[in-house]
């Protein structure tokens, strides 16, 4: 179990690297339209989020729970998690609706893990109050606001 657990989780982490690399693309100017249909593109690619890892994923549960592990949650749920909820926030609820429409089990240990101790707040309420937050688009897109955070923290 330890194993499985660990595997999904370094996948959860491959899968949102190219989301993670998203607002330093035009740096110092704010990612285009372009590279967010870029992005979405190589994750629907053989080796993307969409065309590999979801699959997978959908593939490991099972009916006997919502979590990797069944009924028990783990640090694989959270990289799970993590991964689809940064999809969600980067492309917006119509384009996760279309694109994860096919993974009904990945879409439920998303909804049972945001269940999990306070992170239904923070997502609904903690984090809309970062500035690359944009109430219009409901989405996470003033992100060359986060790009300049973090490279002025780390020079």
């Amino acid at each position: 179990q330890a194993y499985l657990v660990e595997c999904v989780y370094g996948s959860s982490q491959d899968a949102r690297g190219p989301m993670v690399g998203l607002p330093f693309a035009q740096y110092p100017k704010a990612p285009t339209d372009a590279d967010f249909e870029k992005r979405l593109s190589d994750m629907r690619g053989n080796t993307g989020l969409l065309g590999r890892h979801a699959p997978k994923w959908e593939a490991m549960l099972s009916d006997a729970g919502p979590f990797i592990l069944g009924a028990r949650p783990s640090i694989a749920d959270v990289g799970i998690f993590e991964c689809v909820d940064l999809f969600r926030s980067l492309f917006g609820d119509e384009v996760f609706d279309a694109s994860f429409a096919p993974f009904p089990r990945v879409r439920a240990l998303v909804a049972a893990t945001r269940s999990l101790g306070r992170l239904a707040e923070h997502c609904d309420v903690g984090r809309k109050a970062h500035a690359t937050w944009d109430a219009a688009t409901g989405k996470h897109s003033n992100l060359v606001k986060y790009a300049t955070a973090v490279r002025s923290t780390l020079a």
